[in-house]
């Protein structure tokens, strides 16, 4: 029998990056090149502007029972 229960908090990012005019925060810029040449340059954004830490409960119940007779 399983059940499972998590729980999980956002934290605002701190030190160097940028945040554009809604608050929201991108990290910084890097450049990706691959095997073959090609390269691709630009930032991620991390975090949506807002009111932190944001705690987050995750719960999924899904229960199961498993039963073998032989006769």
């Amino acid at each position: 029998m399983t059940r499972k229960r998590e729980q999980y908090n956002l934290w605002q990012q701190s030190g160097s990056g940028t945040f554009d005019a809604y608050g929201d925060s991108f990290g910084n810029v890097v450049t990706i090149v691959g095997a073959n040449g090609y390269s691709a340059t630009g930032q991620a954004l991390l975090d949506y502007a807002g009111t932190y830490p944001q705690g987050h409960q995750i719960v999924s119940n899904r229960d199961q029972i498993l039963y073998q007779g032989d006769l």
